[in-house]
């Protein structure tokens, strides 16, 4: 069941994951690339936080994302990595169309079981083409207080 909510997240899979783990989750830009006229490579990871602390613990997620952007808005967002593609759709409150183009499981590191999926989003603003790699067992892991590894 867990499997299926996070294939079916429609851009708000840090929302799902802080739910599923009862943490704050965090997105942390690794980089974004302009190609031009609105299009950007990016790629950024979701991490549990630490709590009260603020800091962060394991990684739970990493997305690639090709994105393209309609307004300018957006793309002064995308391009100065302020947020994440969630955050500028729930900003708008909008919910884009979703289409799940593909998804498998991967060992990942060693113990740990990662689920991957592709798919795209579509809205007024924003179309996006993306692969993420979750890690489950971390994410649950902290939710139950196991440290599922990857020390920040």
């Amino acid at each position: 069941p867990v499997e299926r909510v996070v294939l079916t997240t429609n851009g708000n899979l840090q929302r799902v994951l802080a739910a599923m783990a009862l943490r704050d989750v965090v997105v942390v830009p690794r980089y974004t690339i302009a190609r031009g006229a609105g299009m950007f490579d990016r790629e950024v990871e979701l991490w549990l936080s630490e709590g009260d602390s603020g800091g962060l613990r394991v990684r739970v997620a990493r997305c690639r994302s090709t994105v393209c952007v309609r307004d300018e808005a957006t793309r002064a967002a995308i391009a100065g990595q302020e947020v994440g593609l969630g955050q500028v759709l729930e900003a708008r409150k909008t919910a884009p169309e979703f289409v799940l183009l593909g998804a498998g499981r991967s060992s990942g590191e060693p113990g740990r079981g990662v689920l991957t999926r592709q798919y795209g989003l579509r809205a007024e603003m924003i179309e996006c083409w993306i692969h993420e790699e979750i890690d489950l067992g971390a994410c649950l892991g902290g939710a139950l207080g196991e440290g599922a590894g990857g020390e920040a």
